[in-house]
């Protein structure tokens, strides 16, 4: 991988992980105003519940995904970055290009959700 081809992806997952911090703290942010600012009758109580659950869910999927990518900015670093964690083979630029974080080529991948499956 060229050095143009590194800062390239560097800069697209300095740009992700950016996102994703300010998505992880406005979801954290206004869950916690909606539930300060309701009332506390039973059905609210339930609909709080649910909604924080919801934004829960919400907050950790975004926190797997910011380790991916501060685990791919790392790999950068190191020079390990689109090298397949399972085969070493390079991934392919398109598949880097749509997911810079991804840590399988496509084969790989396919065969760890094939056998997830079985």
């Amino acid at each position: 991988m060229t050095l143009a081809q590194k800062k390239y992806y560097k800069n697209m997952l300095i740009k992700k992980l950016s996102e994703l911090t300010s998505n992880i703290a406005d979801k954290r942010v206004s869950g916690l105003q909606e539930f300060e600012e309701s009332e506390s009758d039973i059905y609210d109580v339930c609909s709080q519940s649910y909604s924080k659950e919801q934004i829960y869910l919400l907050c950790e999927k975004d926190l797997r995904l910011l380790s991916e990518v501060e685990q791919a900015l790392n790999k950068i670093d190191s020079g390990s970055y689109g090298l397949c964690e399972e085969c070493e083979d390079p991934i392919n630029e398109k598949r880097l290009k749509v997911v810079p974080w991804v840590r399988f080529c496509i084969q790989c991948q396919s065969k760890l959700e094939d056998d997830a499956a079985a």
